[in-house]
């Protein structure tokens, strides 16, 4: 008997992963949440269950094609994918600040200035020839988002802050022995900014804080990149994997508002200040080197290992330089290189189920001297949880779950380079974060 094409259980896994590939599809156009620094590992179920321990040596698990093109060859025929983790950070000031007169900031401490957001992925493999692979992938590599109020304390620091990266990852992976693979991709990379923060108008009229105005930057760029990956099968039990992902630079163009300027600075806007113009800055997504091991230790349990070196170096400073004579706004960063560690393990259960677990720790690129409320960020402590169901040989469903407990980390942000003189504004205090990531993913080969 002909199988009927619509029969809805011979379909079902085919519409599941139709279906959320349309949530993929749309919330790709959504700002992801902050992680460490700026990058988001989030795009894998299956790896965020064991913390990313083992994510490009471990069982095979689409998003290769984006994380280590060589290890692509343990994929089986044509895979599918597509997964969406969700992101809830949360992070609270406690502090005070000076006006340019160095008078008490007004305000509260902006409350909880982190955001609930999706980190959508989307993957593609197919074998090509006899020992190679083709792979595309969606991602979302970098990001984050916070926003306080307009009338917060650090208003004239941050208020909105958005970044986002959109990668299309062009995969190949040859498999050159059955012990040895390599791989390279080529990333087309779209990346986009939006940066809020009130201007202290009233300072310049002789009366802080008592005529803000918001100042608006938003900018967009894209630009091309590339990695390498290798995959070594050291025995039946034991795979090694090692990849490389270039720095991508990028010079994002965009414009520059300035709302609410009073009347009578008329004179200075007659010479390009507080104009609405053109803006645009450098910024680049770091290079990364990732190891990544698995071990097998029998039919039922495997562990894998996982260290990432990203070399956050090159966000040296934040500079935006203006197409009116308006003087450049820099902030300075001085982001240091940081390391990743991760430890975690698969336990399956039967040919349905697998449990998985696993810890890692996170450095923060940031520091006391420049870090500033646009990101917050300090060393975080993963605690992962995580199972795949498997009903068939062609269909899988993954689940992970992680809480981030983030280092409580002070601010000392001085007057911005370009603003000087009266406008100039202080704040310090401290920053207490947490974060919670959510993910599921669906899985379809044939």
């Amino acid at each position: 008997m002909t199988p009927n094409p619509i029969d809805g259980r011979r379909n079902a896994p085919v519409l599941a992963l139709a279906a959320l590939a349309v949530a993929v599809a749309g919330a790709l156009a959504s700002s992801p949440a902050q992680a460490s620094g700026f990058q988001l590992k989030e795009n894998s179920a299956k790896a965020l269950g064991r913390a990313f321990a083992g994510s490009t040596a471990g069982p095979a698990d689409p998003s290769v094609v984006a994380n280590n093109p060589a290890a692509m060859t343990e994929l089986q025929g044509t895979t599918f994918g597509a997964g969406l983790t969700v992101i809830s950070f949360k992070t609270e000031f406690t502090g005070s600040g000076t006006d340019g007169s160095g008078q008490p900031l007004t305000g509260g401490n902006g409350g909880n200035g982190g955001t609930t957001a999706p980190v959508p992925a989307l993957f593609y493999s197919t074998p090509m020839g006899e020992r190679g692979r083709f792979g595309f992938a969606l991602t979302v590599p970098y990001g984050f988002t916070t926003e306080y109020p307009r009338d917060w304390k650090g208003r004239y620091k941050a208020v909105k802050s958005k970044l986002q990266t959109i990668d299309g990852t062009f995969s190949y992976a040859y498999e050159f022995s059955d012990s040895f693979s390599l791989g390279a991709s080529a990333i087309v990379q779209h990346t986009s900014a939006d940066l809020t923060s009130m201007v202290d108008y009233g300072s310049l009229l002789g009366a802080p804080q008592q005529a803000d105005g918001l100042a608006r930057v938003t900018g967009s760029s894209t630009d091309y990149g590339w990695q390498l990956g290798f995959l070594w099968k050291m025995g039946s039990n034991d795979r090694l994997a090692l990849n490389y992902r270039a720095k991508i630079s990028h010079t994002l163009e965009g414009n520059a508002s300035f709302h609410d300027v009073p009347s009578q600075l008329g004179q200075l806007v007659a010479l390009g200040n507080f104009q609405n113009t053109t803006g645009r800055a450098d910024f680049a997504t770091p290079s990364v080197l990732h190891l990544s091991y698995w071990h097998q230790a029998g039919p039922r349990f495997g562990f894998g290992l996982d260290v990432a070196r990203t070399d956050w170096s090159s966000f040296d400073e934040l500079r935006i330089q203006y197409g009116s004579a308006q003087a450049d706004t820099a902030e300075p960063e001085q982001w240091d290189a940081t390391m990743l560690y991760a430890l975690g393990g698969d336990y399956r259960l039967n040919d349905n189920w697998t449990l998985r677990a696993g810890v890692a720790y996170d450095e923060t690129p940031t520091n006391d001297l420049t870090r500033t409320p646009r990101v917050p960020d300090g060393s975080r402590r993963w605690l992962s949880f995580g199972f795949t169901w498997q009903p068939s040989d062609s269909f899988e469903v993954d689940l992970g779950y992680a809480h981030l407990w983030v280092d409580s980390v002070s601010i000392d942000d001085t007057p911005l380079t370009g603003t000087g003189g009266p406008m100039g504004s202080t704040l310090a205090g401290s920053f207490d974060s947490s974060a919670n990531l959510l993910g599921a993913s669906l899985t379809y080969k044939f």
